[in-house]
């Protein structure tokens, strides 16, 4: 019996470019593709916007507000889970003496 192997890989995918006046916008993703025992799964966050203007080319980057809102949650959990569970173990262990 083969083991099952599990596939995955980055891409960067432009989407439909949208004229807007004379500039072209095309937004493009980054895409994970992972693939296991016949089930594909797909992430794609946003990456960037790509501005064209006649031979000017500009890159501007998406930001993530909810990936950087998660990050911060993460963190103040993190922390605090660890002030409190150094509190309780400070305590509890002058209760014991």
């Amino acid at each position: 019996m083969s083991k099952p192997t599990l596939r995955y890989y980055w891409e960067v995918q432009p989407a439909e470019p949208v004229m807007v006046r004379d500039l072209r916008v095309t937004p493009e993703a980054r895409t994970l593709i992972m693939r296991l025992l016949g089930r594909t799964w797909v992430w794609q966050r946003p990456r960037t916007l790509l501005i064209e203007h006649r031979e000017m080319r500009q890159r501007i980057p998406i930001v993530d507000a909810t990936r950087q809102a998660q990050w911060v949650a993460f963190g103040v959990i993190l922390g605090l889970g660890t002030v409190l569970a150094i509190l309780f173990y400070l305590l509890r262990g002058h209760r014991d003496n």
